[in-house]
């Protein structure tokens, strides 16, 4: 929300006075925000979780609790009124909800590690619905066929990371050359999901995504570039790990991605995996050389896709800094013309997959669910939202 006049200021600690920050309550009902520029993706915010509504006096009331069943105040269609952390979460219907109360009465959220646990109870009618976390990429091509199981391309890239503070990968020769000998066709056939090759950051989706911004395979070339770099027929080159966290898909990814780059380029890849606590500590701390990871759009914007990758954002952690692309990304977020805002999202574009490459676009994800036939209602997005207002169960 750094967009808001003084937001930045204020959170950073340059500004004490809250009232200097641009929003406003005009009155019971009327909510003023007072841009320090023009943001193109604005409106898109106000939809999103950042702006949700939060009573401050509980928060100071509860502290690190606020968030717990019977301290969280919330304005939605449901209430959070059982949370056991780890195991479930239970929603209550809000029957003072502004547009009226849901049609369900209570939501339940069960979490469950075990995918071969959490399909064991849907497939026994203890669990109504489950997401592609809840059954191995073995499983889909047989669940393909059946009328519960539903499919989505989603607003979500799978990529890989380079710390270019760290050698090798702070010559971007070679980080050119392991995103040229990286064959991004083999990844919908490992995962089985219905994947798409990634060759961009903007997805095809939105504007400012073009054909020219794309980092295709060219082993030879890779092989070309890596030896200018010093290392010829990957000879000197240092061992290299590989962070991913704990997770089918990611290990089958990283695999595959260990495969290519020693058959192309005669370079070892050591992986090293870590549950997801430990795996983002990580991130956080110290980026290792190479890491996979994924971003999903915040908002159906380019803006939160090239925005990561800027110098001082808390998700860029390649370490990539680039005054070039910072001023463009600027100017782009405040760019009224659409074509011309989308062409400069295109430069940008060019510069993170081809000139530059502090990452490597492997795929773009998708949702895949099975749903109970008596659930009705449900719908689903390319944000991977879910709204549960209109569900209900249908009585056989």
């Amino acid at each position: 929300l750094y967009d808001i006049e003084n937001a930045f200021e204020y959170n950073s600690g340059k500004i004490k006075d809250p009232n200097l920050v641009g929003v406003k309550a005009l009155d019971d009902w009327t909510f003023s925000v007072k841009l320090k520029r023009p943001a193109a993706y604005f409106l898109y915010l106000t939809a999103f979780c950042s702006t949700c509504p939060l009573r401050k006096d509980l928060i100071e009331k509860y502290g690190d609790r606020w968030t717990e069943p019977g301290n969280l105040v919330t304005n939605g269609p449901f209430a959070l009124t059982l949370w056991k952390h780890e195991y479930k979460i239970e929603l209550s219907a809000n029957e003072k909800f502004f547009e009226g109360p849901p049609r369900l009465k209570k939501i339940k959220m069960f979490m469950i590690p075990e995918q071969a646990t959490a399909f064991g109870l849907f497939e026994n009618n203890q669990l109504d619905y489950v997401d592609n976390r809840s059954f191995p990429t073995a499983d889909v091509e047989s669940l393909r066929n059946s009328p519960m199981y539903r499919n989505l391309p989603l607003l979500r890239c799978s990529y890989l990371g380079f710390n270019v503070k760290k050698k090798p990968f702070d010559d971007k020769r070679v980080r050119k050359a392991i995103s040229m000998a990286v064959d991004r066709t083999l990844f919908p056939k490992i995962l089985r999901r219905g994947e798409a090759p990634a060759y961009t950051w903007v997805p095809p989706a939105l504007e400012g995504y073009s054909e020219d911004s794309k980092s295709e395979f060219d082993p030879e070339g890779a092989r070309k570039l890596l030896a200018e770099a010093g290392y010829p027929n990957g000879k000197g080159f240092p061992l290299t790990k590989i962070l991913y966290p704990q997770r089918e898909d990611a290990k089958l990814v990283v695999e595959s991605v260990q495969e290519q780059i020693k058959k192309n380029l005669n370079v070892k890849l050591q992986p090293e995996v870590n549950e997801w606590k430990v795996y983002l500590d990580i991130l956080h701390r110290d980026p290792p050389q190479m890491f996979r990871q994924t971003w999903g759009a915040d908002y159906p914007d380019p803006e939160t896709f090239m925005n990561v990758f800027t110098t001082h954002n808390g998700n860029n952690y390649t370490q990539w800094s680039n005054a070039t692309y910072d001023d463009l990304i600027d100017k782009a977020a405040a760019e009224q013309d659409q074509k011309k805002r989308a062409s400069m999202y295109a430069q940008g574009d060019k510069m993170l997959c081809q000139d530059e490459a502090p990452i490597v676009p492997l795929y773009w994800a998708t949702q895949n669910t099975m749903v109970k036939p008596w659930v009705k209602g449900i719908g689903f997005n390319a944000m991977d939202l879910q709204f549960f207002r209109k569900v209900y169960i249908e009585k056989p």
